[in-house]
C-alpha cells in the first residue's frame, strides 16, 4: 500500500502543533488526519497518528488560552 498525502501532511502539522502553533496547526492536523483515513487504499499510520497527535495540541491550545482567560 502506498502512503497517504494527507496523512504525512497530518503528521507533519501534529509535529509542528506541539512546537509551535498549539491550536491552529492541531485543528489542521485533525482535518488532514480524518481525510487521509477516509482514502481508500492507503495507508493509514501516519494519518491516525496526525490525529492523535493534532487532538492533544489541539486540547492542549484550548486549556492553555482558557486558563489565560480566566486570569483576567
Amino acid at each position: 500500500m502506498k502512503q497517504s498525502t494527507m496523512g504525512i501532511v497530518s503528521l507533519v502539522l501534529g509535529l509542528v502543533s506541539i512546537i509551535i502553533f498549539a491550536l491552529p496547526c492541531g485543528l489542521a492536523a485533525l482535518v488532514t488526519g480524518i481525510i487521509g483515513v477516509r482514502e481508500e487504499n492507503t495507508a493509514h499510520g501516519c494519518a491516525i497518528a496526525g490525529i492523535i497527535i493534532g487532538g492533544l495540541a489541539t486540547l492542549f491550545g484550548a486549556i492553555t488560552i482558557l486558563s489565560a482567560m480566566s486570569r483576567f
